[in-house]
């Protein structure tokens, strides 16, 4: 568990980096210098950087959950589920807040989506949670490569189920994602 220092320089850094990447999506990514996401969040210049330390860290700070927050809900499910549900389980805690406030979310994955550059640094930031997610499932008996493959292909298909739900209305995000999976669980069958 982490100490109070850190937990309030998480939140800190958290609530810095939403009001930036707010800012970046009303006025263009490209529209803005890290001066004057500064000055429009309410911080000098250097506790931005000592916080984020870059216009791509706002958007990894933004919109990735804590390292452990798919781990940590699989550990939560229900262990006679299949494996395919456990994980569905372990990012239904993402799908309940990007759905609750849909419109925001939309609007930063679009943005996303226009500027690789931060496309790529949100997959790299999701390695970590992958990983974690991988300890957890070895912790509860699945082997290394199998909890690999599986963690990986899984937290893919919610990435590309979240980027076609900001692409599209009509359909909420836990509609899709459970969709997904049932394509996937089908094709694949039932792992417990």
């Amino acid at each position: 568990m982490q100490d109070l220092k850190t937990r309030t320089r998480d939140i800190k850094r958290t609530e810095l980096a939403v009001a930036a990447f707010d800012l970046m999506v009303r006025h263009g990514y490209d529209a803005l210098t890290v001066e004057e996401l500064a000055k429009g969040v309410g911080v000098s210049r250097a506790t931005f950087f000592r916080y984020l330390g870059s216009k791509d860290e706002v958007a990894v700070a933004a919109m990735v959950e804590p390292t452990s927050a798919f781990a940590a809900a699989f550990a939560d499910a229900t262990s006679s589920q299949s494996l395919w549900d456990r994980i569905r389980a372990a990012f239904e805690p993402s799908v309940t807040s990007a759905e609750a406030d849909a419109e925001r979310v939309r609007a930063r994955i679009l943005m996303v989506r226009d500027h690789p550059e931060l496309g790529d640094r949100l997959r790299r930031a999701r390695m970590e949670q992958i990983e974690r997610l991988v300890d957890e499932m070895v912790e509860q008996g699945e082997g290394r490569f199998a909890a690999e493959m599986v963690a990986a292909a899984a937290v893919a298909l919610l990435d590309r189920c979240i980027s076609r739900w900001a692409e599209t209305t009509g359909q909420t995000l836990a509609a899709l994602l459970d969709e997904a999976f049932a394509e996937l669980s089908s094709r694949l069958g039932p792992r417990r």
